[in-house]
């Protein structure tokens, strides 16, 4: 899905939510579900766990997509804007297209449609100025808050 999508400007939320729920999310809840699963916790556990995974997997993904954008290469130990060479769109700049003024989102195209190969810090001053950032904090600090939840609805003696 992700592949599909490369250099699709008019990739949704939802869209974006599907990807990284498929590549990233459910990966990290068959983990936790495994997990509880094998150490003989009942089926209302294992679910639990499962709905935990899923939504620590969507915060990890969410997150680590805005530090491809905004971390320290030093601290990351990774090569950083992959994605956008990749022509891949994540949460901080689906939200700057669909909020940001016209002119402000225009610009933002003509940068990841530019050859300059440093546009990274360009990027990152646009998507601070439109408070994309911050939402995709938001949403990634929204599914921690899901997770803790999840952990909270577990039995006293499963914790």
């Amino acid at each position: 899905m992700q592949i599909h999508h490369r250099g699709d400007f008019d990739l949704t939320e939802d869209i974006y939510l599907d990807i990284i729920r498929c590549k990233t999310a459910v990966l990290t809840g068959a983990c936790c579900d495994l997990g509880a699963k094998y150490s003989g916790a009942d089926d209302e556990i294992v679910e639990t766990m499962n709905l935990f995974g899923v939504n620590v997997g969507m915060a990890f993904q969410i997150a680590d997509d805005i530090l491809d954008l905004v971390g320290s290469e030093k601290k990351m130990g990774k090569t950083l804007g992959r994605d956008i060479e990749l022509g891949e769109l994540t949460l901080p700049l689906i939200y700057h297209f669909n909020n940001a003024v016209p002119s402000a989102a225009t610009e933002l195209m003509g940068v990841l449609k530019g050859k300059e190969k440093d546009k990274r810090e360009r990027i990152v001053d646009l998507l601070r100025e439109s408070g994309s950032i911050d939402y995709a904090v938001s949403a990634a600090e929204a599914y921690v808050g899901k997770a803790m939840e999840n952990l909270a609805a577990l039995p006293r003696l499963a914790r």
